[in-house]
C-alpha cells in the first residue's frame, strides 16, 4: 500500500468509527422514548443508493479491498440516520453526543404544517423556530400515531392561540 492509500484508509476508518458511535447514540436516544412515531423522506436515499452502488463496483474492481469495504460499511450505517426521524412527546430524537439535552430537540423548538408539493403529493414540514430550518417528510406522515402526536404535543406553524395572546393595549 502506498502512503496515500494508508492515509485514506485511516481517514475512512475514523469516519466509520464516528458513524458507529453516532448510530449507537441515536438508538439509545430512541430507546429512551416511551412513545415514538417514525417519519421519513426519500430525498437523500436515492443519492445514497447510487453512492453505495459505486462503492460496491469499486470493491469488486479495486486491488485495495480494505478501503472500499470500510467506505461501503460507512455508507450502509449512514443511510438510516439520513432519511428517518423519530418524534416523541418530548421532542424530536437526535444523536446524544451532539445534543446536551439527552438526544432530544424539544417540542417547543418545532412547529408543523401539512403542505402539497408541486406534484400534488402531501408533505409534512417541521419548522425549527430558532434556526428557521424546514425539514420535509413524505413517509409515515398519515400514520394515526404521527397525527395524534403532532396534534397533542407540537404547535401548528403560523398559528397563535387567541386565548393565550396577551393584550398589548
Amino acid at each position: 500500500m502506498t502512503i496515500v492509500q494508508i492515509v485514506c484508509t485511516v481517514i475512512v476508518a475514523v469516519l466509520l468509527a464516528a458513524q458507529i458511535i453516532i448510530d449507537i447514540s441515536w438508538l439509545v436516544s430512541i430507546s429512551r422514548a416511551k412513545e415514538r412515531a417514525v417519519i421519513g423522506t426519500l430525498s437523500h436515499l436515492w443519492l445514497d443508493i447510487i453512492l453505495l452502488g459505486i462503492q460496491i463496483a469499486n470493491l469488486i474492481i479495486s486491488d485495495n479491498k480494505l478501503i472500499w469495504i470500510l467506505v461501503t460499511l460507512y455508507l450502509v450505517l449512514a443511510i438510516p440516520g439520513r432519511f428517518i426521524n423519530v418524534l416523541s412527546p418530548e421532542g424530536v430524537r437526535t444523536f446524544i453526543i451532539f445534543n446536551n439535552k439527552g438526544g432530544i430537540i424539544p417540542v417547543d423548538d418545532y412547529s408543523y404544517q401539512y403542505v402539497h408539493s408541486g406534484s400534488g403529493k402531501e408533505n409534512l414540514e417541521l419548522h425549527r423556530k430558532k434556526s428557521g430550518r424546514v425539514e420535509t417528510y413524505t413517509l409515515g406522515i398519515k400514520n394515526i400515531k404521527v397525527i395524534q402526536m403532532l396534534a397533542d404535543y407540537y404547535g401548528k406553524y403560523g398559528y397563535e392561540n387567541p386565548l393565550l395572546k396577551q393584550d398589548t393595549e
